[in-house]
């Protein structure tokens, strides 16, 4: 082999082996990002749960309210509103529905 051919060869190695040691280190850093991205979702999807329970919550203190209320003092108009909520509440809650207010 000529000594040409033989340079050739060597400098080729060590760029080849450079390129494979930046494509090992670019399927690294994107297994690393989806693994980040993964995480990210699962804490935003917690966030999601946690926003909905404190909605639900939210929902139940405000029926709790309109079952609990004093009707006695409001006007005909006023205690025909708050029945019909209150019936609505009660239908949802024994159909096993969701908001009813």
């Amino acid at each position: 082999m000529s000594r040409a051919s033989t340079d050739s060869l060597s400098t080729s190695s060590p760029i080849q082996e450079l390129a494979e040691r930046q494509l090992a280190l670019k399927a690294e850093v994107e297994k690393v990002r989806s693994a980040q991205f993964a995480e990210m979702m699962a804490v935003e999807r917690e966030k999601l749960k946690l926003k909905q329970d404190r909605m639900e919550l939210e929902r139940l203190k405000e029926e709790k309210e309109i079952m609990n209320m004093d009707l006695s003092n409001m006007t005909e108009d006023q205690q025909a509103y708050y029945i019909a909520l209150r019936q609505r509440i009660l239908a949802a809650t024994r159909a096993g529905a969701g908001p009813s207010v």
